[in-house]
């Protein structure tokens, strides 16, 4: 790879690392506003997006998905079943948030005490990716 070809990337992966830290930031805003159900599409948002950054660290182009499975698994990443189950739940809010009766179901789903928990869990994941792209 070219000093260019690697600046190019390099630009390609600040690009998803700043767009996560603004919908992070946002997930935390809508939390404190109590619409507890897109607090959660944010953060999925913004941990979907720092998995593609590493996809393109990986030299590969991220591809159109909202699965983030799918994603950790194309950046070769060891991760423990606890971190995999919890990427699992992440991505039902996205799905959630996107269709009304699931949307209904996300909003019933996300108190105030289950996002609570479910963000400490996000900002995990999001310090454990970003050590990744290190």
């Amino acid at each position: 790879m070219t000093a260019l070809d690697r600046k190019q990337q390099q630009k390609i992966i600040n690009f998803w690392i700043e767009s996560a830290d603004r919908n992070w930031k946002s997930a935390q805003t809508i939390f404190e506003s109590k619409n507890y159900d897109w607090s959660l599409f944010i953060a999925q948002l913004a941990v979907e997006k720092l998995l593609k950054a590493l996809v393109s660290k990986r030299e590969k182009t991220p591809p159109q998905t909202h699965n983030l499975v799918y994603l950790i698994n194309l950046t070769e990443i060891s991760i423990t079943k606890i971190q995999l189950n919890w990427l699992k739940e992440f991505q039902k809010w996205n799905i959630a948030a996107r269709y009304d009766e699931e949307k209904f179901k996300l909003y019933k789903l996300a108190t105030r005490e289950y996002t609570t928990k479910w963000l400490e869990r996000v900002k995990e994941i999001i310090q454990w990716l970003k050590k990744q792209l290190d």
